[in-house]
């Protein structure tokens, strides 16, 4: 994938559209089918539940489907970008990268 990529998952998808205005929705899936789609192996479930149990471990008791999506990230050696602070609570721990918008991100 190029440095500035952008890529989509399932769980992405799901929570993106789930969240989208019910007019929105229709017009949105022809944006997101512009992008790579990131799929992923059976693998990745129980990587993703080693991830839940040590962040439960160190306090930090977070929605399955971020560390899902974070897991799919690292698998994939790429960068996550949300505004949300369960991906700031993730990255404490894993080695997680995120993305912050401005001049080539960082």
């Amino acid at each position: 994938m190029k440095a500035l990529e952008a890529t989509l998952c399932g769980p992405f998808e799901m929570k993106f559209l789930g969240g989208a205005r019910l007019h929105e929705r229709p017009r949105i899936p022809a944006h997101l089918d512009r992008l790579p789609y990131l799929g992923f192996d059976p693998k990745i479930w129980r990587m993703a539940t080693s991830h839940y149990a040590m962040l439960r471990q160190k306090g930090a008791t977070l929605p399955w489907n971020d560390i899902v999506m974070v897991t799919l990230a690292l698998s994939a050696g790429c960068r996550v970008y949300a505004d949300d602070h369960h991906f700031l609570k993730m990255a404490e721990f894993l080695d997680l990268h995120l993305y912050t918008p401005g001049c080539k991100g960082n």
